[in-house]
């Protein structure tokens, strides 16, 4: 089971949510390995080119 602790501003209802979504689908799924990213405070424009395709390396928008 993977643990999520929030830190500084986070919300712990929401970091809650996500721990027990992402526990959901990787339990559902059958995942060994899974990769979350924390993201601060950095969700505009640049965001809508992000994507990532399974196998791949993880994109992440530059400024």
């Amino acid at each position: 089971m993977i643990e999520l602790t929030p830190i500084d501003q986070d919300d712990p209802a929401f970091v809650s949510l996500i721990q027990r979504i992402v526990n959901g689908a990787a339990k559902e799924l059958g995942m060994r390995v899974v990769f979350l990213v924390h993201i601060d405070n950095w969700f505009d424009y640049k965001w809508l080119g992000w994507w990532s395709r399974k196998g791949e390396e993880l994109r992440v928008p530059v400024g």
